[in-house]
């Protein structure tokens, strides 16, 4: 039986990310591990955080990408104060990546980072 593992994905947008996720899901099941993803493997009647839980406390690990959702053209952080930046030209991903790498985190589902 093939080891679950939780992969954290905003829909693909875009060819490029379709193709990325399209051989993310080839290497990991090439590898004997089972992609699983909220509303694209696994649905599930629940609130989402309620579902998401479910679902990661059945697998065994998380991979998130944070592809690329939406563009800043022109744009500033904390406007009219000393700690004013410029943030145009900047690209945001969902924040379902953040909070679902939180909540794996919560239960013990990831690691840390070794460093080699």
């Amino acid at each position: 039986m093939a080891h679950s593992v939780f992969v954290s994905m905003p829909g693909p947008f875009n060819e490029a990310q379709t193709a990325f996720a399209a051989v993310l899901d080839s290497e990991l099941k090439d590898r004997g591990l089972e992609p699983r993803t909220l509303g694209v493997t696994d649905w599930d009647p629940d609130a989402p955080l309620t579902a998401i839980r479910r679902l990661m406390l059945e697998s065994n690990g998380l991979i998130s990408v944070a592809f690329r959702r939406s563009f800043i053209a022109a744009g500033e952080s904390k406007p009219g104060t000393p700690h004013a930046s410029d943030i145009g030209g900047r690209w945001l991903t969902s924040p379902w990546p953040h909070i679902e790498v939180a909540m794996a985190f919560q239960i013990g589902l990831t690691c840390e980072n070794e460093s080699r």
